[in-house]
This record gives C-alpha cells, sequence and structure tokens, in this order.
C-alpha cells in the first residue's frame, strides 16, 4: 500500500522573465482549481528549477482504486480542504502554493524524492544539482 507525502518546499530567490512567467502560470492554475496536478514537466518547472520565490505544498498520494490506499483518499480530502482555505481567504497571495502528484501519473517524481510506500516528510530548500532529500524515519512509518 502506497503512503502519502506532504511535500514543503521553501524557496526564495531574485526575480527573472522565467521566474515570473512561472509564477503567472501557478496562479493561472491555481485560479482553476487550488491543488494543481503535477506531472514530470509541471514538476521539473516549478519545482526543480531556479529562480524561485514562492512555495510549492506537494502531496504524494496513490488515489486510483487499484492502489488500495485508504488514508491516501482521507488525506487527499483533507489536503484539498486546506487548500481551498488558502486560495479563497482574502489574504491569498502568489507566493504559496498547492499541488499533488499522484503515483500513476507521476511514479519517476516518486522514484526521484524516494518515495516507496511510507508515509514521509521533506523539508527545507532543495539546492540545484542536489539529489531530494526526504527523511522518512518518521513516528507514522
Amino acid at each position: 500500500m502506497l503512503g502519502f507525502l506532504v511535500l514543503v518546499i521553501c524557496l526564495s530567490a531574485a526575480s527573472s522573465n522565467s521566474l515570473e512567467a512561472r509564477v503567472e502560470q501557478l496562479t493561472e492554475l491555481s485560479y482553476r482549481s487550488p491543488v494543481i496536478k503535477l506531472d514530470e514537466d509541471k514538476y521539473r518547472s516549478f519545482i526543480r528549477t531556479m529562480p524561485r520565490n514562492y512555495s510549492m505544498i506537494v502531496m504524494f498520494t496513490a488515489l486510483a482504486p487499484n492502489r488500495q490506499c485508504k488514508i491516501c483518499k482521507e488525506a487527499h480530502n483533507e489536503f484539498i480542504t486546506l487548500a481551498k482555505s488558502h486560495r479563497y481567504s482574502r489574504t491569498f497571495d502568489n507566493r504559496v502554493f498547492f499541488s499533488v502528484v499522484d503515483y500513476d501519473g507521476g511514479a519517476s517524481i516518486f522514484q526521484r524524492v524516494s518515495v516507496c510506500s511510507s508515509i514521509c516528510d521533506i523539508s527545507g530548500t532543495m539546492i540545484r544539482n542536489r539529489p531530494d532529500q526526504v527523511n522518512n524515519q518518521s513516528e507514522y512509518v
């Protein structure tokens, strides 16, 4: 059974044209849906590409019925509620975005961050040309 993972990436950097375009695209995507679905291309563009002046909260999950991850569905519903609360608040800005990577649409991303079947957390700043760091020594494992 695959677990879920919430990834918080807090990043800051100087502004550039490509940065402005990414922030504009993220803002437009969040207007369509408070939780942005990430595939490999979007993950690379919004999370791995530098510079960044925004934070992404990413939930890794396995929602397909054949995965039989009951906690994934429950956690996903709560994650959507949290994202909607942020998106529709009076203090919404384009510095924090919520997103989800589903295993069936992003297995390579799961492999990149070494997520297999446990509830883990990733925190801190990801630095270019360094592998993603995952702490899966959680009390929930």
